[in-house]
């Protein structure tokens, strides 16, 4: 089964990806050069201030030009790697995205709304603002759902931001109108603090709900609104998805059941679709690209969300 994804993969990214990856190859390489110019004048810019405590005119008369030389050659820089990133995604990460799944939209630029974080409820800490990128929004059989890349931070004195979350966030139609509101933490979130644990059903309106399944519950913390509800959600078989889910993406997962919908945010350190500069970008990089995509549409299967077993009032 593996080796035949790879070969799939491989033969894909012969004819898809490479002829894309090739077209767009002197962009990268014009913004590496910049970057290198730049990182080469302000370099030689300090060696010339150095030098300026020994030969005062001459040294500052070197500086100021170099300083302001790779100042503009850093503009030229960051306008071209605007421009390469945005070409990469348009010939590389929507080819994937649609390889996947041909029904899907997906708009780099845009994220998951921050009316949809706010909503979820998953973020207790007072975050102020919402960025992302790398929206896609479609139907994975008969389940709408959308993702995208976020950060989510607050501020925390004059200076500073606070990353609150940083990761994939998803969204799909559960086929079930929920009356209450149901939080499946992660025990290991950082989100959910011992006052929080302790004091959330005063603040929230939400209680602690204990399952039935210890292996869950090494993992899990449930509060909701509504403890028939919730338990009626967090069916054994569904607990036991949810377990398989954080052992497949091996991070410390979240989710709420909200209205009719099913939110998870998936935490990554990492900048899931966005290409280095340094050298192209090689078959297995992309190779984990699709892999990314391919578990992120695959909450879907996993959650078993396409089994109808309720339908809407």
């Amino acid at each position: 089964m593996q080796s035949n994804q790879t070969i799939d993969f491989s033969q894909f990214y012969k004819k898809t990806l490479e002829p894309g990856l090739l077209g767009i190859e002197p962009s990268r390489k014009a913004v590496f050069n910049n970057l290198l110019y730049t990182i080469i004048c302000w370099s030689v810019a300090i060696v010339f201030m150095v030098v300026s405590f020994w030969f005062e005119t001459v040294g500052w008369i070197g500086f100021i030009v170099l300083l302001i030389t790779g100042s503009v050659l850093f503009g030229y820089y960051r306008e071209d790697q605007k421009r390469y990133v945005a070409a990469f995604k348009e010939s590389v990460i929507f080819p994937i995205i649609r390889n996947v799944n041909p029904h899907c939209i997906y708009q780099p630029e845009r994220a998951v709304s921050d009316k949809d974080c706010v909503k979820s409820g998953l973020f207790l800490k007072g975050a102020d603002a919402y960025e992302g990128d790398d929206y896609v929004e479609g139907l994975h059989g008969s389940t709408y759902f959308c993702f995208s890349e976020l950060i989510i931070t607050k501020q925390q004195d004059e200076n500073t931001r606070v990353i609150l979350f940083k990761g994939l966030f998803f969204i799909a139609d559960f086929n079930k109108h929920f009356s209450g509101r149901t939080y499946v933490w992660s025990e290991a979130n950082p989100q959910l603090t011992t006052f929080k644990k302790i004091f959330s059903s005063f603040t929230r309106r939400i209680e602690p709900v204990l399952m039935e399944d210890p292996e869950f519950e090494k993992r899990f913390i449930v509060y909701s609104s509504d403890q028939v509800e919730a338990r009626f959600i967090l069916t054994p078989s569904m607990m036991e998805r949810m377990t398989g889910l954080e052992e497949k993406f091996g991070k410390s997962l979240v989710f709420s059941f909200i209205d009719s919908n099913i939110y998870v945010a998936v935490p990554s350190k990492m900048d899931l679709f966005e290409p280095t500069i340094l050298v192209r970008t090689n078959e297995q990089t992309l190779n984990q690209y699709y892999n990314a995509v391919v578990m992120t549409m695959g909450i879907i299967d996993e959650l078993n969300l396409n089994q109808r077993i309720w339908s809407k009032p």
